[in-house]
């Protein structure tokens, strides 16, 4: 058990904290002391918060059972809230405002990995990023700029960090969809131009040449070409005009 001036020293140390990484050792360190000891040190921070009252102070708030609640500090025009978990100890939300931006991180209370980032700017734009509690890796990003007439959405191997997936949607209103390999090599790709005419290309697993390329217009004429897959050469073309009247050519035969 603490005798008093060591219950004043932790307190001290807990209204001394600044950062995410100082309040978590901190919170960590009193969630591994004696019951009562923490309760006691807890005690002694919510007296020294009403006897030292001060906004570049960090206010602390407590479980029941000692256990550190949040945090909240101010340095110049940062502030930081923190959240923590009462049966692990271990932060689970940061939440920083800047005079620019607003950002919220959300941690996995076992693993302590970053399961969501989100980052609002003042401009408008804005960030979303999703990661794999177990591991941290990312699974999924959003961007958005331009009060979200530019927008980009990408989804990932959660293992290797590999792209799996792309949609893009840019500010003259194009459109581009792309899908990946497991290696992080393109598969397919769509692109969508503002008047809705489309382009697709796809690519060959093994060589990478591309095999396939469709444009398709609204008005209803095209282009059809497949592509040898060792070669990447032409082997056949269907062109249609407006008026659906086919053209086709196809490469000779060997």
């Amino acid at each position: 058990m603490m005798n008093q001036k060591e219950i004043e020293r932790e307190a001290h140390k807990l209204e001394g904290v600044t950062g995410g990484k100082s309040v978590d050792g901190l919170a960590d360190e009193l969630h591994k002391m004696d019951p009562k000891d923490r309760i006691a040190v807890a005690k002694q921070v919510l007296m020294d918060q009403q006897s030292k009252s001060s906004v570049d102070l960090p206010t602390l708030s407590f479980y029941d059972s000692g256990d550190v609640r949040a945090v909240d500090t101010k340095s110049g025009k940062m502030q930081s809230h923190y959240e923590f978990d009462k049966s692990s100890g271990k932060r689970t939300k940061d939440d920083v405002q800047l005079e620019d931006s607003h950002e919220v991180r959300r941690y996995d209370a076992v693993t302590h990995k970053m399961t969501n980032d989100s980052i609002t700017w003042k401009n408008g734009d804005n960030y979303t990023g999703v990661y794999d509690s177990a591991t941290g890796n990312v699974v999924s990003e959003d961007r958005a700029r331009f009060h979200g007439k530019q927008v980009q959405h990408t989804e990932y191997d959660s293992k290797t960090g590999n792209r799996l997936v792309v949609d893009e949607q840019s500010l003259d209103h194009t459109k581009r969809h792309i899908e990946y390999n497991q290696q992080g090599r393109k598969n397919e790709e769509k692109d969508t131009d503002k008047d809705g005419n489309t382009v697709e290309v796809i690519w060959d697993p093994g060589t990478h040449n591309i095999i396939m390329r469709d444009q398709s217009n609204i008005d209803g004429s095209g282009d059809y070409r497949t592509m040898d897959r060792n070669t990447g050469w032409v082997n056949s073309i269907r062109h249609k005009d407006k008026n659906g009247q086919i053209t086709k050519w196809d490469a000779p035969k060997s």
